[in-house]
Parts: structure tokens; sequence; C-alpha cells
């Protein structure tokens, strides 16, 4: 169990990804530098690694276009109003 745990690479730390998850273990990391055929071919990284991020970002744009509609349509209504 102790061999298992140290071929894993478990006594070190993992890297924290931007979304907060947990990063690839030691043996991973090793892997994919050494032997990149076993994975899949990323030209750009992992597409996946900052979803999280990326749907952040598209929920605050969606509601900043609401609130400047919003406000478009309170000024419009204000302006017809005098």
């Amino acid at each position: 169990e102790k061999r298992k745990a140290f071929d894993e690479g478990a006594d070190f730390p993992r890297k924290v990804e931007q979304d907060g998850s947990e990063g690839e273990t030691q043996k991973e990391e090793v892997e994919k530098k050494y032997f990149p055929e076993n994975f899949d071919f990323q030209p750009f990284g992992d597409p996946q690694s900052d979803r999280r991020e990326a749907k952040a970002r598209q929920e605050r744009q969606l509601e900043q276009r609401r609130q400047e509609a919003l406000a478009r349509e309170a000024h419009q209504t204000k302006r017809t109003d005098l």
C-alpha cells in the first residue's frame, strides 16, 4: 500500500486549478511529460479546464446586458414622460 502511494506520488502536494479543483497527480504529470502518446492530443490544453470560469463570465455578461437594457428602457420612458 505504501509502495502504491509512493508510485502515485501521494506525498507530493497537488496543484490547485483555476476553478478550485485539484490538479493532476505527480504520476499523471510525469506520464504526460514523458509519454504523451498515451494521452489524447490537445493542442491548446484541456478544453474543459476553465469551464466554470467561462460559465461564470457568460452569466455576468448576460446580467450586464439585462441591466443595460433595463437602464435604456427606464431612460426612454423617463424622456417620454416629459
